[in-house]
């Protein structure tokens, strides 16, 4: 069937990547993240400060998103010249995911890594507080991810995540479009119940397609901003 003749319908979850600083040493130099300073507090000039080299670690599929943020990394130098980041990107968030392990149990973490929400709880021990910075009055996401009742991490990008439907078979059986997550379920019955139409497809012979399903329903259902600390608990 022509995609022209499905409409689509965003999923309530969405993915936040996470940039978190690791604190495996104090040295900037060596690996290891420097104690969290506000952006807001007096500092000496630019100029004055003495160098600091910092590595991040990203992956993405995506290269034009991996151009984006090098440049973004480039912009900040021009900011605090002193600092220089060298970005270390991946292709594959399960290499990324193995390399951010290995270097993990070496205590040779990079000064920035992105993390998915669910994986903040595996890298906790390494991560630093970021609890008070000026920085996060402005995010609206950060005080939902708390792990032990702490900021580690600042959610940086969300996007939705995408369900095709036939308006057809909907105007058939009279469906209106769900906008919510219990919509949907109602609407899956629904259908399941009429019998001609499947409910519900997804490609698996790929692992990526079940990802957002896996990662984001469990929240989605436990109707809880702070689902990541709920499950820490629990």
């Amino acid at each position: 069937m022509s995609i022209k003749k499905m409409g689509a319908w965003a999923l309530s979850g969405s993915l936040l990547v996470m940039l978190a600083a690791c604190s495996t040493s104090g040295d900037p130099g060596s690996g290891g993240a420097p104690a969290p300073s506000d952006a807001g507090a007096s500092q000496p000039a630019a100029n004055q400060a003495a160098p600091v080299t910092l590595k991040m670690a990203m992956w993405d599929s995506n290269n034009e998103f991996i151009a984006f943020l090098t440049e973004k990394v480039k912009e900040y130098s021009k900011v605090k010249p002193n600092v220089k980041v060298e970005v270390e990107s991946f292709k594959s968030d399960g290499d990324y995911l193995q390399a951010i392990k290995v270097r993990s149990g070496g205590n040779a973490l990079p000064d920035l890594i992105e993390l998915k929400p669910n994986w903040l709880s595996d890298f906790k021990e390494q991560l630093l507080p970021l609890d008070g910075l000026n920085a996060l009055r402005s995010n609206l996401y950060a005080d939902k991810y708390k792990v032990d009742g702490k900021v580690l991490a600042v959610p940086t990008v969300s996007f939705p995540e995408l369900v095709y439907y036939h308006p057809s078979i909907f105007k058939e059986l009279n469906l209106e479009v769900p906008t919510t997550w219990p919509e949907f379920m109602d609407v899956l019955n629904k259908l399941k119940a009429h019998g001609k139409y499947i409910p519900y497809a997804m490609g698996g012979k790929d692992a990526w397609p079940n990802y957002p399903f896996n990662e984001f329903v469990p929240h989605i259902l436990s109707d809880n901003e702070n689902y990541l600390g709920l499950a820490e608990c629990e």
